[in-house]
């Protein structure tokens, strides 16, 4: 039985949240602290709780601007919290069909109303005319009792229509059947099918919610008198039932532990439920796997009230590594949350039926974890969400899968319409979105950069200039850089160690950048040991458009790394030959020029061609590299005018960098 959608209103901050749609495995709840993504579970979860001690409470729950009016119709017009809707299964559909004896059903969905006075409604659809046609027919009736019973709209006009006739034996078959099947009392239903189907079928099947948070993880030490008296009186707050759970698990009692008699067997036990909850936790926790839980159960005296009186059920972990111990409390966060929950889960599924659906509730799950810790966590709300269907609250970008984002629901705070709940990301303001815009950006960052074979360069001129001209050799028919190849701008040189960390497990990363040998700043980024030594980003990856200028003279060459002496000052335009760079800078500033640039005036001393440039243009024009290369695009160029020395570089950089990344040239 799945949940398919849910509406919460006059609860604390929610007045109406909207009709929510909840997805099929796993249902993430995205918004700001304070939005009312907490309030909005806890009133999933005081519907239908797995412990039956929650309820809705006027008080505490129903909003308070509205309380005082609300008081007065309370009794006789109580409030209605939730609405759930619900689906059933295949083999749910195929019982039914079963018991009635007819494919009466082939899908079927019904409604669950929720109040303040904690009893429910129920809102299903199942006519009664098929079903009664049907069983007609499955009886030899006389004549004139089956048209007279074919004719009934309602099982109860069939129950009146039996008793009044004259009876034969088939007719009274049917009636013997019919009320073993359907009980005729005050408490009936006006349709008896849908109450049949209820109360045998849908009823003890609706999953219950189970609401997991902070306050359930498991305490570093526990005074077990304490324990014990607290249990008495039912007094215990959530660690300590968190507690308990563990010590169900290892079949333990709690004034076993009280027993000097019985310390090695308890020992025994809670050693063998702890190794069994920390092999699960290590089936997901990545982090670190040199962790142990451990336990001891001991007095002392001189601490503070109550562990100073009798015996303390200590919690601890220790690092085999280093091998130090430390409270449970005061190490690895995303380790003691994984194993809480994993023992009360497992606490919990021991006490209920295990076979009943269960519905998972997680407030924000993994809150102080590491991002990597926390794809470890959503592996495993991925697994269980193979038997039960989960719903948990985030902030955290980590915590959403960016491929599914049909799974987000935004929680906003409206103001005086109160905390509105919408898969419709359009509604809602920057802060709520930003999670899911930051799980895009990440999202887009590894595709982009992190899929091998990367090319890093400086900046987006470059991206500009490389696609242009390996979009033109390929129309050509000439060497272009290969399709397979991400090219991604940087940003500037600065950005360069952020970058090769960020893709440090690269095993096809090149950088290409611009070469000066003037620039002390430029030059010691290249010569930082971090980048020369480091085993992703070696020597023979760092390349410079100084190496790819004057491709014939290249092309004689056997090996392409020359003598640093040799090199000249180059940007990417130094792959293009004066005359055609001077045309694009023409195009470019024509509005600005009083007369297009000369390059037989500009003075030839200088290595690059931004630098003659540079030195020749007006005080009122400034140089930007960007307009340059877009107008490539904007402004496209004859033919004619992309000359041979221009295509022969850029081609002899394009076999080299297919070679070097792709290992096979184009």
């Amino acid at each position: 039985m799945l949940l398919t959608d849910v509406r919460v209103t006059n609860y604390r901050s929610i007045e109406d949240s909207g009709l929510v749609t909840i997805d099929p495995d796993v249902t993430i709840f995205v918004g700001q602290n304070e939005s009312g993504k907490t309030v909005f579970l806890k009133a999933l979860y005081a519907s239908e709780p797995v412990e039956n001690h929650t309820h809705y409470d006027i008080t505490t729950d129903y909003p308070r601007k509205h309380l005082i009016k609300y008081r007065k119709q309370h009794q006789q017009s109580p409030a209605q919290v939730t609405s759930f809707c619900y689906e059933l299964d295949e083999d749910e559909i195929h019982t039914i069909n079963a018991d009635l004896d007819m494919e009466l059903i082939e899908t079927f969905q019904f409604t669950v109303h929720h109040n303040y006075k904690n009893e429910r409604t129920i809102a299903l659809s199942i006519p009664e005319i098929p079903y009664i046609k049907a069983l007609v027919k499955q009886y030899a009736l006389p004549t004139a009792v089956k048209n007279k019973l074919l004719k009934q709209t309602t099982l109860r006009n069939v129950f009146k229509v039996l008793h009044d006739i004259e009876p034969d034996e088939e007719s009274l078959q049917l009636l013997q059947s019919l009320q073993e099947k359907f009980q005729l009392n005050s408490h009936s239903w006006p349709n008896l099918l849908e109450q049949y189907i209820w109360t045998q079928h849908l009823v003890a099947h609706i999953p219950k919610f189970l609401y997991f948070d902070e306050y359930k993880l498991l305490p570093a030490k526990i005074n077990l008198l304490h324990l014990s008296q607290r249990y008495e009186k039912d007094q215990l707050n959530e660690e300590e039932k968190t507690l308990l759970g563990l010590l169900r698990l290892a079949d333990i009692d709690v004034d076993e532990l009280l027993d000097e008699q019985g310390y090695e067997d308890c020992q025994a036990k809670l050693e063998g439920i702890s190794n069994s909850i920390t092999d699960q936790v290590f089936d997901y926790w990545k982090q670190k796997e040199d962790i142990e839980v451990q336990f001891d159960i001991k007095a002392d005296n001189s601490d503070h009230p109550p562990f100073n009186q009798g015996k303390n059920l200590y919690i601890r972990i220790k690092n085999l590594r280093n091998r130090v111990s430390l409270p449970f409390n005061q190490r690895s966060e995303g380790f003691v949350w994984f194993f809480s929950f994993i023992a009360w889960f497992d606490s919990i599924k021991e006490t209920i039926n295990a076979n009943r659906d269960i519905i998972l509730l997680l407030d924000e799950p993994g809150i102080a974890l590491h991002a990597l810790a926390q794809a470890d966590l959503l592996n495993y709300i991925d697994d269980l969400a193979q038997a039960h269907q989960i719903m948990y609250t985030t902030h955290s970008p980590f915590m959403l899968h960016s491929d599914k984002l049909s799974q987000v629901r935004m929680v906003e705070d409206k103001g005086d319409d109160g905390t509105k709940v919408s898969a419709d990301i359009s509604q809602f303001d920057f802060k709520t979105l930003y999670p899911l815009q930051a799980s895009l950006a990440y999202k887009l960052l590894s595709d982009t950069l992190i899929t091998p074979p990367s090319l890093l360069v400086p900046d987006v001129t470059d991206l500009l200039f490389l696609r242009f001209f390996s979009n033109y050799l390929q129309k050509q028919k000439r060497c272009y850089l290969d399709h397979r190849v991400t090219i991604t701008p940087m940003g500037g040189i600065q950005k360069l160690a952020a970058f090769t960390a960020l893709l440090k497990n690269h095993t096809a990363l090149y950088l290409l950048l611009d070469y000066q040998k003037d620039n002390p700043e430029a030059l010691q980024l290249l010569e930082n040991s971090h980048l020369k030594h480091c085993n992703f980003i070696q020597s023979s990856h760092i390349l410079n458009y100084a190496l790819f200028r004057d491709a014939e003279h290249k092309k004689r060459s056997k090996n392409l790394l020359h003598n640093k002496e040799t090199l000249k000052n180059s940007y990417i335009e130094d792959l293009l030959s004066e005359q055609l760079y001077f045309t694009l800078f023409n195009n470019a500033y024509a509005q600005y020029l009083e007369m297009p640039l000369d390059r037989y005036n500009t003075p030839s001393e200088q290595e690059s061609i931004i630098h003659k440039i540079q030195s020749s243009i007006p005080d009122n024009v400034y140089l930007n590299r960007y307009n340059i290369a877009l107008s490539l695009t904007e402004k496209p160029l004859h033919s004619s005018q992309i000359d041979t020395t221009t295509l022969d570089n850029f081609e002899f950089l394009f076999r080299n960098l297919n070679t070097l990344l792709l290992q096979k040239p184009v």
